[in-house]
């Protein structure tokens, strides 16, 4: 369902102040629907007939009255009210209250004597609206019976205390005279009631009454009364007693965003709706919509996009604002690669040429001769060394053949005549080339 924007901003303002909406439900309370005409017998059994305005789930509540102290009533199916029934020596009279919750299929209730004799009387009242499951029925006190103009309906304490709003207050009266024509039933809270009188004149006739009132809030009704128009009553049974109905729910709204879709094509809102009774397994009472609890469902669509309006001029520069602080200094980059190696420059100019050293072909073979004699001289101490003159020998010779390739000759020479002043040397010493370098 899609409503207009108005609706829409009524939803709103009612959601932002957040005023009940529709938080009284259909048949919350109790009411009275109808009452039967009254069964009477000088001795037998009656049957009531049920008022064919009923429905299932009323409930039936029965008032039967008997000129006999020493009956017992039963009625099939029905519930006897506790402290019924009370009886009156000085009358003879005995008084009983019933209840029933109607089904889907009923049949007239016999009120069934055990004995046979005694005016009887019987009556039913229907009211509507009370729960449908469990004792729809605050029995605050027991039934009395006793004397006097007016009537006190029902209790000991002489007050009725109801403890749910909008229950339905109700007094029934009997007695064994028809002089009446009406009653008039008052209380403190509630005022005043609606009566439903009937009357009998089969046997030594009797009265029957019911008056009903609803009690919007709790606590005690204070003393209810049942004036009777003409005086003379004998003596009187009475009971008062409360109906209560369905808990009274608040209607929740809740608002959501809906996206673009089948429900809203350019998107919206989506309003849901419903009494916070728990429903669906939630919480009652708790100002929460939940998912069970939605019985209506509603969108409020925005439009299609409209065309783009005209640029305004531009506004005037603000001020400048003060300069924030430095931030802090950032870490260091890596380290950039290494650029390509830059030309070579030009050679520079030569040099002086430096003095002549000495000859190297001359000297060296002198240094190595020295050498030479020098290992020679301490092999005396140790064969060793001349194993090292003849190394340093031709080792000589190899480096002069490479280096000064022009001595080779002399060089090779000079070589083989220290070899052989070696050898000449060893002889005239007498040393032999071992491990024992003297001879003893």
């Amino acid at each position: 369902m899609k409503i207009s924007r108005i609706a829409f901003a009524m939803i709103f303002v009612l959601i932002l102040f957040q005023i009940p909406i529709n938080n009284v439900v259909a048949d919350a309370s109790p009411y009275f629907v109808s009452v039967s005409a009254i069964a009477a017998s000088t001795g037998v059994d009656v049957t009531i007939v049920i008022p064919s305005t009923w429905e299932p789930g009323d409930i039936f509540i029965i008032s039967g009255l008997v000129k006999d102290v020493d009956d017992t009533v039963t009625v099939t199916g029905y519930t006897s009210f506790p402290g019924s029934p009370v009886s009156d020596i000085f009358s003879g009279g005995r008084f009983w209250w019933f209840w029933k919750r109607a089904t889907t299929s009923e049949s007239n209730p016999l009120f069934d004597k055990s004995g046979t004799t005694g005016d009887t009387y019987a009556m039913m009242a229907l009211y509507r609206g009370t729960i449908t499951i469990g004792i729809p029925i605050d029995y605050d006190d027991a039934p009395i019976t006793t004397f006097g103009d007016p009537a006190l309906c029902g209790g000991t304490d002489v007050n009725l205390v109801t403890e749910i709003v909008y229950s339905l207050v109700v007094c029934s009266v009997m007695w064994l005279d028809d002089n009446n024509a009406a009653v008039v039933t008052t209380s403190t809270n509630p005022r005043n009631y609606v009566e439903h009188y009937q009357e009998s004149a089969i046997g030594t006739d009797a009265a029957l009454v019911f008056s009903e009132s609803q009690k919007a809030l709790t606590g005690n009704t204070g003393q209810i009364f049942s004036d009777f128009d003409v005086g003379g009553v004998i003596t009187w049974g009475s009971i008062a007693f409360s109906l209560f109905g369905k808990p009274l729910y608040n209607t929740l709204i809740s608002m959501n965003i809906e996206n673009p879709g089948a429900n809203c094509t350019y998107g919206g809102q989506r309003l849901d709706s419903g009494l916070d009774n728990g429903d669906g397994g939630g919480t009652s009472d708790d100002g929460i919509l939940q998912s069970g609890e939605i019985d209506d469902t509603a969108f409020v669509c925005n439009g299609s996009p409209g065309t783009n309006g005209t640029n305004g001029t531009n506004g005037t520069n603000g001020t400048n604002g003060t300069n924030g602080t430095n931030g802090t200094n950032g870490t260091n980059g890596t380290d950039g690669t290494n650029g390509t190696n830059g030309t070579n420059g030009t050679n520079g100019t030569n040099g002086t040429n430096g003095t002549n050293g000495i000859d190297g072909v001359l000297t060296l073979p002198v240094i190595v001769l020295i050498i030479i004699i020098f290992l020679f001289v301490v092999g005396v101490i140790h064969p060793v060394f001349w194993f090292l003159c003849v190394f340093v020998s031709l080792y000589s010779t190899y480096i002069f053949t490479a280096e000064f390739p022009n001595t080779l000759w002399a060089f090779i020479f000079l070589s083989f005549g220290i070899m052989l002043l070696v050898v000449t040397m060893a002889r005239i010493s007498g040393v032999k080339l071992g491990l024992n370098p003297r001879r003893k």
